[in-house]
């Protein structure tokens, strides 16, 4: 069962650790304090759903990929009208690219590698400063086939950062990660990522909203 958190309206950054897998550990790297959880109904994962709100709500999206390869910012794409809410994504294959272009700390990425929560959050915020998004969305994992040296097969951590309307500045925000270990397929693993992307940044907006 996944977890999430309500969060207030952005004031300041609050991190908020999801865990999909199996008697997972929750990382060294997130040592913010965790708040009240609560269940999540049914996820909200369509793009369309996604979109709606982000128009609704007069938000933007920017995407940032590395095991999805452009998957996020296609399903994205696919739906009529994303123009108006969508402002660009990056697929950051390369580890170096994540620092380079996004500007994930590069003591992060030489202590742990590319697959870490943290690198997903500053990924996700990464993209969105260089976007101007209101809405940064990120994956990060391993696709396989097999296992490599960040992890094992199906291992994917998600993260969306949102921040205020008013700080352009992108210093306040409210920060979501999710961990995750699919099953399947390399392509079954890349899509079940992107659903899981879609749903985090869904419920985010859901909350932010109800707040």
């Amino acid at each position: 069962m996944e977890e999430t958190t309500r969060v207030a309206a952005p004031k300041a950054t609050t991190r908020i650790w999801e865990d999909s897998s199996v008697n997972a550990e929750a990382p060294g790297t997130t040592s913010a304090p965790m708040t009240t959880a609560f269940s999540v109904p049914a996820p909200l994962s369509s793009a369309d759903e996604l979109l709606s709100r982000l128009r609704d709500s007069g938000l933007t999206l920017a995407t940032a990929e590395s095991l999805t390869g452009g998957l996020l910012s296609s399903a994205v794409v696919d739906i009529p009208g994303s123009s108006s809410v969508f402002r660009g994504g990056v697929i950051s294959y390369a580890t170096d690219i994540k620092h380079s272009i996004l500007g994930v700390e590069q003591r992060l990425l030489d202590n742990g590698g590319p697959v870490q929560a943290e690198v997903a959050l500053q990924m996700a915020l990464g993209v969105a400063r260089l976007m101007d998004a209101s809405l940064g969305l990120s994956t990060t994992g391993v696709a396989g086939p097999g296992d490599s040296e960040e992890g094992p097969q199906g291992l994917v951590y998600v993260a969306a950062v949102l921040t205020s309307l008013e700080d352009r500045t992108h210093e306040e925000s409210i920060e979501v990660v999710s961990k995750h270990r699919f099953e399947g397929s390399r392509e079954q693993v890349r899509a079940q990522s992107v659903d899981a992307a879609l749903a985090l940044s869904a419920e985010l907006l859901r909350t932010f909203r109800e707040n």
